[in-house]
């Protein structure tokens, strides 16, 4: 076999490889592995930070999931003087700090510790609901719950229950509260430690059995006398 012909033929083998590992590694390729990036953390959060705009208070539950990261992730309790504590960060005032600023500055220091760190970020305020509901008791809300969502946690009233009777009391003083519309997200009108009372129908709603039991009964007496 002549040597030009084997050599050209190298030459061809060599040329179609260099050309695969262009394609291989074109913009559009590479454009493509950036964009489909780590799957997201947990299906359950809205984005990084769910209730970004919230500020931290004590007694608030914040959810924290880092990408890759069992062991530093998980539900954390702020305490009573503000102070959320972390693994490898240890302890850090949050009091006031809106949510999204909170997971911005776990992503800063966290990143002392760990590559890119991804992180998320969920607040729950740990309100009492009480009064004419079937289950009373202290429960984890999402801010982005209505009103209808934290009856449902707590059972749901009870047949004397009205849910457009609430009260919100705040550390023994009552703050207003509008019931009315129960599809309005909680949103920044409760704080963890706050009681959300739920009153009884009217005393007419509660009795007018009685009401319509009498009724028929004047009725009856009042016809066998007419006739």
């Amino acid at each position: 076999m002549p040597k030009t012909f084997i050599l050209t033929l190298l030459l061809a083998v060599l040329a179609g490889g260099a050309a695969g590992a262009q394609e291989a590694a074109s913009p559009e390729s590479t454009a493509q592995a950036v964009q489909s990036g780590p799957p997201p953390v947990s299906s359950g959060y809205v984005g990084p930070t769910s209730g970004a705009g919230l500020s931290l208070y004590p007694g608030d539950a914040v959810k924290i999931a880092i990408w890759q990261e069992p062991d530093l992730s998980g539900t954390f309790r702020v305490d009573e003087n503000g102070v959320i504590t972390l693994p490898l960060l240890g302890g850090r005032q949050v009091e006031g700090v809106t949510a999204d600023a909170f997971r911005k500055g776990l992503v800063r220091d966290y990143a002392l510790h760990l590559k890119n760190p991804a992180v998320e970020v969920a607040v729950l305020r740990r309100v009492s609901v009480t009064g004419e509901v079937k289950n009373a008791g202290l429960y984890d809300v999402e801010p982005s719950m209505r009103l209808g969502d934290v009856l449902a946690l707590a059972g749901g009233v009870t047949p004397n229950g009205n849910p457009e009777n609430v009260e919100l009391h705040r550390e023994g003083v009552e703050v207003a509260f509008d019931a009315e519309d129960p599809t309005t997200s909680l949103g920044n009108r409760v704080r963890s430690g706050d009681q959300l009372i739920i009153g009884q129908t009217s005393w007419f709603s509660r009795n007018d059995h009685v009401f319509i039991g009498a009724a028929i009964t004047v009725t009856a007496i009042m016809l066998r006398q007419a006739f």
